[in-house]
C-alpha cells in the first residue's frame, strides 16, 4: 500500500493523526533517536518527526543542527565535524549528564525502522542537492513509511523534483502567495499534504481549497516559545490546561494532523473527546 493510501485510511479510521515532534523524549531518552521514535510510537503517535544533519565528510545522522551545546556540550556546529568524531561523542541527557547513548546514523535508523512506523524526514531539504542522501533513501526500502518536507523555495523545490522523484513530499506553506511558486513544480514531485503555518486564525481562510485536496493537512502546535507563533496562536500549552480547547481548534479548522510535543496526552484527547463524537 502506498503511504497516501495508507494514511488516508489512518485518518479515516481514527479522526485524525498524532505526529510526535522528535519523538517522546526527557529524562535521560534523547531527542531524535531510536529509543525516542519507539517511546512516541508506544504513546500513539501515528508518525514520528525526525531531524537529519550532515558531517563534513558527508555523512548522515538524526540530529537538529544547534543543540551542539546541549546535547554533545560542543561549540563547533555539527556539520563542522566528522562522522568519526560524531559516533565518539557522549550525548548528554536532561540534567547535562552523560546518558550512554550516541547520535544515530540515518541508514541505521532506517534499517530498524518497524514496518509499522511512519516518519516525517524534516531539515532534509538543507542537501536536495545531494544524490547520495536519495540514494541512502531510496536503498532503505522503506520509502512508503517516510515522507519529506520543505518550506517554499525555487532552490529547494528544484533539487527535490530533480532528485526526488517517486518519494513523498509535504510543503511547508507560510504565506499563501507561496502556493503559486509551488504549483510551478507540482507535477514533478508527489504530493501528499501540507503543512500550513499561520499567524492569525483568519489566515486559513486562504487555503480552504488546497485543505480539501489532500489526505495529509498538517497544523503545528508545538510552542517553541513566544517570539514564535506557527498555529495563530494556538498550541499544546493551551490544549494541556484547556481540556484540549486549542487542538480542538485547530482540527475545526479542516486539519487531519498536529504536530505536538505532547502525544500521550494528544492521544488521551483522541481517544476520550474525538473518536466519541458521532
Amino acid at each position: 500500500m502506498d503511504l497516501k493510501t495508507h494514511l488516508t485510511n489512518q485518518i479515516n479510521q481514527k479522526g485524525f493523526l498524532i505526529v510526535s515532534h522528535r519523538g517522546e523524549w526527557g529524562g535521560n531518552i534523547i531527542q531524535n533517536t531510536i529509543q525516542s521514535t519507539a517511546l512516541a510510537s508506544r504513546l500513539g503517535a501515528d508518525i514520528v518527526e525526525i531531524d537529519i544533519c550532515r558531517t563534513i565528510d558527508g555523512e548522515y545522522y538524526l540530529f537538529h543542527e544547534g543543540h551542539e551545546k546541549d546535547l554533545l556540550h560542543e561549540e563547533r556546529k555539527f556539520s563542522e565535524m566528522t562522522s568519526k568524531e560524531i559516533e565518539e561523542m557522549p550525548v548528554y541527557n536532561s540534567i547535562a549528564s552523560k546518558s550512554g547513548y550516541r547520535i544515530n546514523r540515518l541508514d541505521d535508523f532506517l534499517s530498524w525502522l518497524p514496518d509499522d512506523m511512519v516518519i516525517n524526514i524534516d531539515r532534509a531539504y538543507f542537501y536536495f542537492d545531494d544524490p547520495r542522501l536519495f540514494s541512502l533513501l531510496r536503498e532503505s526500502g522503506k520509502t512508503q513509511q517516510f515522507f519529506l518536507k520543505a518550506p517554499v523555495t525555487i532552490d529547494y523545490l528544484t533539487s527535490f523534483s530533480e532528485n526526488g522523484e517517486g518519494l513523498n513530499f509535504i510543503s511547508i506553506v507560510s504565506d499563501s502567495s507561496e502556493l503559486k511558486i509551488y504549483e510551478q513544480y507540482a507535477c514533478d514531485i508527489h504530493t501528499i499534504g501540507y503543512e500550513i503555518v499561520f499567524r492569525q486564525e483568519d489566515e486559513l481562510a486562504k487555503y480552504t481549497d488546497l485543505l480539501k485536496d489532500y489526505p495529509l493537512r498538517m497544523a503545528n502546535a508545538i510552542h517553541l516559545g513566544t517570539p514564535h507563533i506557527l498555529a495563530g496562536g494556538l498550541t499544546d500549552d493551551g490544549a494541556l490546561f484547556q481540556k484540549g480547547k486549542d487542538w480542538e481548534d485547530i482540527l475545526s479548522a479542516g486539519f487531519t494532523a498536529i504536530q505536538t510535543d505532547w502525544p500521550a496526552f494528544l492521544n488521551n484527547y483522541r481517544e476520550e473527546q474525538w473518536q466519541n463524537v458521532e
